[in-house]
């Protein structure tokens, strides 16, 4: 029989092969490659750590599909490992961060917390003009507590006094702990009149409080003598020796009160410096 008679046959045969390679492809793209591809996109991402597991789609009922769902459980598990293991590293940074700008005993800011916090207030002052004041606080007769009434004792008092200089200062200040019974305390955006009010209100409210008492469970009195002095250009040493200066002149007043230190050019009748 002539070829020609089979023409038909071969037309349908070659049809039929060619829609059955493009259903074989498509099925393979769908249901392997395409799942393959997101699978590798998927593993890139974690080592990127970039992977969220809801971006992954649902694997199919087939081995490809099981596998999907098995990296998926596993990519889940252990994005929620980093991300419990990220937020510890945070926490402990952040506890880390705590202790080496807290003082222990009194919770306040420590010398090199303070100390930050004052070199941030002369940059904003020098560029913005932005007024801030320094309060120096000692507590008085200290070495007279602690002798007579034991150390424990001496440390509640500084704890108290603490909890009076967190009660009194406004929240956007700072206290600190500056060594032994000294506090330091940055007033931002204050002029004399605000520095004076806040250094004779804890003045009158540590001489009037009553929390501190003796082993016996007596009430105990006790004061503070504070030197204050405000930002003129210097810089932080500068401004701190005026502060001293101002608790100097405190305690050589009797103590139990507050000096601000006026420097010789607002000082009058051509002295050298003043306490106000």
């Amino acid at each position: 029989m002539p070829l020609t008679s089979f023409s038909g046959i071969f037309l349908v045969y070659g049809l039929t092969l060619l829609a059955a390679l493009l259903l074989f492809n498509l099925v393979l793209r769908r249901l392997v490659l395409r799942p393959l591809a997101q699978l590798e996109q998927a593993i890139v991402q974690v080592k990127d750590s970039q992977f969220s597991p809801a971006s992954l789609p649902a694997g199919a009922n087939n081995e490809i599909g099981r596998l999907m769902d098995h990296f998926k459980h596993m990519a889940s598990t252990v994005w929620q490992a980093r991300s419990e293991l990220e937020h510890k590293v945070k926490e402990r940074t952040e506890a880390l961060e705590r202790l080496t700008h807290t003082d222990p005993l009194t919770e306040l800011l420590n010398r090199r917390g303070m100390t930050e916090r004052i070199d941030a207030a002369i940059s904003h002052q020098q560029r913005e003009n932005r007024p801030f004041g320094l309060l120096l606080l000692d507590l008085d007769y200290f070495k007279s507590i602690n002798d007579k009434h034991g150390h424990s004792v001496g440390d509640k008092a500084l704890t108290v006094l603490a909890e009076l200089i967190r009660a009194i200062t406004r929240p956007y200040d700072s206290a600190a702990r500056w060594g032994g019974d000294e506090f330091l305390i940055l007033v931002l955006d204050c002029d004399a009149v605000t520095l004076q009010g806040l250094g004779e209100r804890i003045c009158a409210m540590v001489a009037l409080n009553r929390q501190l008492s003796d082993h016996a469970g007596n009430p105990m009195s006790f004061s503070v003598s504070i030197g204050g002095a405000l930002a003129s250009g210097d810089d932080m040493e500068g401004m701190i020796s005026k502060a001293d200066q101002g608790l100097y002149a405190a305690k050589h007043a009797g103590r139990n009160c507050f000096r601000l230190f006026i420097p010789a050019t607002q000082a009058k009748h051509g002295v050298a410096s003043t306490f106000a």
